[in-house]
């Protein structure tokens, strides 16, 4: 009991101990049954047995004389606008808001493209769970760390999303495709770990922690500028969806049939990333190629993919020795069949762009490090 008398031991009645409050216990000495706790009239707490006071609880604190309290006014919240903040800008940025908000013809031109995608998505929605039933799975070692390092990639989603957004809230069009762009980007990790936990017997809860540990990885978005964005992109989509028709290939050579045809479902969707970036380039180039192009060269030479700086560092060199070993993805491949055919697919556009008389007078040896001659010699017969 917090008040009142409260009986402890086996002492005789006549001799009881009483707890008045948690710590404090007083000793009296009565034969009656003792009431509850009253109060007087100054506050202060008493104890009564048989109608006769025994003892009092000590009085509250008073503040010493010559003091009063003050009583503060309450506080106000500031008065704020809209002026006040800048929507576009964050402070760990050295961003500004030009570097965010596009020129209003550049706008249109993703107007136009956003609503090409739009119905694309909704063309091809599909669900994992619904639509693969994967069996366990023989692939090899190197396979499976080449899919578990895929998912890891894929589980930066959370934090690389909260950043794209952020930059493309001046745009509709812009902030709408990074919507959709993540939502389908989603779907690819959750086909990745429903094949970890149902191909390979991977437990959810060392998933859920691989997930924790992608989480806490400091990185940041390679480049600035919306342009070199762009070009970026577009060469890392189509990267990443070589990637994946060449792992369903091994898969499918080693027997795993619907482990490959989820692959093969993940490229489509990369295949229509990169021709959204490759288009957002081209309506870059049409309205400022010369600017467009030097971005483009600068993102050539120091392009890498994300799982150098996205994954935890041994496990992305482990992953860069197995696509090497294995011809998924190397230096080689990413300058033969991922620079080469994206830059081929822009000539028509810089050509009309940069005032050129045949794709062939263009110099995309500047910029790309190959001539327009070779691009068109090596282009895939239709």
């Amino acid at each position: 009991m917090l008040l009142g008398l409260a009986p402890q031991g086996n002492g005789p009645p006549s001799c009881r101990p009483l707890e008045i409050g948690p710590r404090i216990t007083y000793l009296t000495y009565a034969s009656a049954t003792p009431r509850p706790v009253r109060a007087d009239r100054n506050g202060r707490r008493a104890i009564r047995t048989a109608g006769r006071r025994v003892v009092r609880a000590p009085a509250p604190l008073k503040a010493p004389s010559g003091l009063r309290r003050v009583r503060r006014p309450p506080r106000r919240h500031k008065e704020t606008t809209l002026q006040q903040y800048d929507l576009t800008t964050h402070p760990d940025d050295a961003l500004n808001a030009e570097n965010l908000r596009l020129d209003a013809s550049v706008e249109r031109g993703f107007d136009r493209l956003f609503e090409w995608f739009f119905g694309l998505v909704q063309k091809r929605a599909w669900n994992p769970k619904a639509l693969f039933q994967f069996t366990p799975s023989k692939v090899s070692p190197d396979i499976e760390r080449v899919i578990w390092s895929s998912m890891g990639v894929e589980m930066v989603l959370p934090g690389y999303m909260a950043e794209l957004i952020r930059l493309t809230r001046s745009s509709i069009s812009r902030f709408s495709f990074s919507v959709l762009w993540g939502y389908e980007e989603m779907r690819h990790m959750l086909t990745l770990m429903q094949w970890m936990e149902d191909a390979r017997g991977v437990a959810h809860e060392k998933i859920e922690q691989y997930f924790e540990d992608i989480r806490k990885l400091d990185w940041r978005l390679h480049y600035d500028s919306p342009r070199q964005k762009m070009w970026y992109t577009m060469w890392q989509e189509k990267a990443t969806e070589l990637t994946y028709l060449k792992v369903a290939d091994h898969c499918k050579k080693q027997g795993d049939d619907e482990g490959a045809r989820a692959l093969r479902k993940m490229a489509g969707d990369e295949a229509g990333h990169k021709t959204f970036f490759r288009r957002g380039v081209e309506v870059f180039l049409e309205h400022d190629a010369e600017a467009t192009l030097k971005d483009g060269r600068r993102v050539r030479r120091t392009f890498r993919m994300p799982s150098h700086s996205l994954l935890p560092h041994d496990e992305g060199v482990e992953l860069i020795r197995i696509t090497d070993s294995l011809e998924i993805l190397n230096n080689r491949i990413i300058q033969d069949e991922v620079f080469a055919p994206c830059v081929r697919d822009l000539l028509p556009t810089i050509q009309r762009a940069g005032g050129y008389a045949t794709p062939e007078d263009v110099p995309t040896e500047k910029w790309f490090g190959i001539s327009a001659s070779q691009l068109l010699a090596t282009a895939p017969a239709r």
